[in-house]
């Protein structure tokens, strides 16, 4: 669905189907109100943006991209929507734990648990679930429009990667940079030799 995976590698951290599932599920079953689609990328997104400030990593690992409704987090979204983009085994991680019913609603068909999330990962998802959890899908990218890295990235139209430097300069953490881009290097140098 979305161009520009290559422009993304500067961002990219290892994405992990197990991690995403397990993130998304815990932000379904804890909001207090129905969780479409639109809302589970916007509220990952954030919750990957504070992970960022925080610890100078994201919890999901995706590809985070600027679209018109805001930012997303690009293979969930991709996954959600059954796309051929993603790997099958991906695919099957995904719609055996989540499914997607009327009005794009998610369901948790499956709890995954959580054990591949730290309790500092967890807290984080509660954090933005008591700031954003209760917004509407309006309110959530209304709330997106407001971020720096997504007026600076987003282009009418179209699908931009939002690279970690910006997201660095956007949370106060532009001197972490490269410390963060060693921990990136270091995350996908570890999947390479496990073979992921």
């Amino acid at each position: 669905m979305l161009r520009g995976r290559e422009e993304a590698k500067e961002m990219s951290f290892v994405f992990c189907a197990n991690r995403a599932v397990q993130a998304s599920a815990y932000i379904i079953n804890h909001r207090a109100r129905q969780t479409t689609k639109l809302e589970l990328v916007k509220l990952l997104y954030f919750a990957d943006r504070l992970s960022i400030q925080k610890q100078g990593c994201p919890i999901t690992g995706d590809d985070l991209y600027a679209l018109d409704h805001g930012p997303i987090v690009s293979r969930i979204l991709d996954l959600i929507n059954d796309s051929p983009l993603t790997s099958s085994r991906d695919r099957v991680i995904w719609s055996s734990n989540i499914e997607i019913g009327q009005d794009h609603v998610l369901y948790v068909k499956h709890d995954p648990g959580n054990d591949e999330l730290s309790e500092y990962e967890i807290e984080l998802l509660d954090e933005i679930l008591r700031k954003y959890g209760h917004l509407t899908a309006s309110q959530l990218i209304h709330e997106a429009h407001e971020l720096p890295e997504w007026i600076k990235c987003h282009v009418d139209g179209a699908s931009k990667p939002i690279l970690l430097s910006e997201i660095a300069k956007a949370v106060g953490r532009e001197s972490d940079l490269p410390d963060m881009e060693g921990a990136r290097e270091l995350d996908l140098e570890l999947a390479q030799l496990q073979g992921g």
